[in-house]
């Protein structure tokens, strides 16, 4: 078998061989895996919008990495390429899912056509659609302030409606990775 190049040993969030297998079984569903390329570490390149726009838009399919500073890990993989056109914009994905890293389970896609949504003069990582119930997104300045949100009351993903990733609504974060996923 062809080496990958895996830049996930070395991430500072995910721990350890059998967290990586999973999250590349996982991934690999929608084909075989040429790369895994580091875009983005929120303390090394910035926590605005714009830093993770810049560093994360038009890359194609990418995983996100988030660590709240209660410790909790949990995140996202989408098809669907992140931008930073103006406005808000709902961008389809029937491969897309949430994972924790934690429980090491993965949640399926429910809603396809709210996978991922870009809304750059807000919020980022927006993995479901931009409003209340509806996934989980990052706000501007994320590692400053906590209006961080997750909730799944509508279900875009097949994560329990009274159960959070990162254990709380609003919650705090300490670390972001993005990683781009190249197919061969």
């Amino acid at each position: 078998s062809i080496h990958l190049i895996n830049d996930l040993n070395e991430s500072h969030i995910i721990h350890g061989i059998n967290e990586i297998n999973n999250l590349i079984k996982w991934i690999s569903t929608n084909g075989d895996i040429k790369s895994i390329n580091l875009l983005y570490r929120a303390t090394e390149d910035g926590d605005s919008c714009q830093d993770f726009y810049n560093n994360c838009g038009e890359k194609g399919p990418t995983v996100s990495l988030i660590k709240t500073k209660k410790g909790r890990r949990f995140g996202g993989f989408s098809m669907a390429e992140w931008t930073d056109k103006k406005g808000i914009i709902r961008l389809f994905d029937k491969k897309a899912f949430l994972f924790s890293l934690d429980n090491m389970e993965k949640y399926n896609i429910l809603k396809p056509k709210l996978a991922i949504c870009c809304y750059p003069d807000e919020n980022c990582l927006v993995y479901g659609n931009n409003g209340d119930g509806q996934g989980f997104y990052l706000s501007n300045q994320f590692l400053e302030n906590n209006y961080n949100y997750e909730c799944h009351s509508s279900r875009v993903y097949n994560v329990s409606s009274d159960y959070c990733l990162s254990e709380e609504k609003n919650f705090n974060v300490e670390e972001v990775e993005v990683y781009q996923i190249i197919f061969n």
